[in-house]
């Protein structure tokens, strides 16, 4: 048995670097999960402005632990996007050109439950930030954004965790995952 196990941990990590490839994924040693996908964070952005989806694009990588995963400027493409592509995270606009931003969210919630949704927003109002992450969203970051902010975001929410920028009020926000983790205390 101690061999069988080695031999899968062996396999796993080979299986790893030949996902992209087509490979089998690894099968869980001890109940303990391998990453399947990749030891990256996958990002995919869903913004409509250039230069918000370069500097992203940059920010991503030249982050260690992240890669790109796809680019979106809007319309109904992000959804089979995000099933095609299967990204950890989308960061998304708020304001995306031929689509409710907020029913996009719970489509993608229900169709690709694995994909974690940080919405990007000038909006600093709570009822926007309460309708996001009742609609599935994880995560809320103000913009203009710290580059900081959004990359500890990222890996926040892929942790679980929920973000919302500290320039936003949260308190008496009646939303469970934001009052069991706020990030009052992290990020700029």
């Amino acid at each position: 048995m101690i061999f069988r196990g080695f031999g899968s941990m062996i396999r796993a990590v080979s299986c790893v670097a030949c996902r992209p490839f087509g490979g089998p994924g690894p099968k869980p040693i001890f109940g303990i999960p391998f990453m399947t996908e990749s030891a990256f964070i996958r990002v995919m952005t869903a913004e409509p402005h250039d230069g918000m989806r370069d500097g992203i694009r940059f920010l991503i990588e030249s982050s260690p632990d992240m890669e790109p995963a796809g680019e979106a400027a809007g319309g109904d493409d992000i959804l089979s996007m995000a099933l095609d592509r299967r990204p950890d995270i989308l960061l998304m606009d708020i304001a995306l050109p031929e689509v409710n931003s907020l029913d996009l969210i719970r489509k993608i919630h229900a169709s690709a439950p694995f994909v974690r949704i940080i919405l990007l927003s000038m909006y600093r109002n709570r009822a926007y930030v309460h309708h996001a992450l009742q609609n599935g969203a994880s995560g809320y970051i103000l913009t203009p954004a710290a580059m900081d902010e959004i990359t500890a975001a990222v890996r926040k929410v892929h942790q679980g965790g929920c973000h919302v920028s500290r320039k936003i009020n949260m308190h008496h926000l009646d939303h469970p995952s934001v009052n069991n983790s706020v990030n009052n205390k992290d990020g700029p």
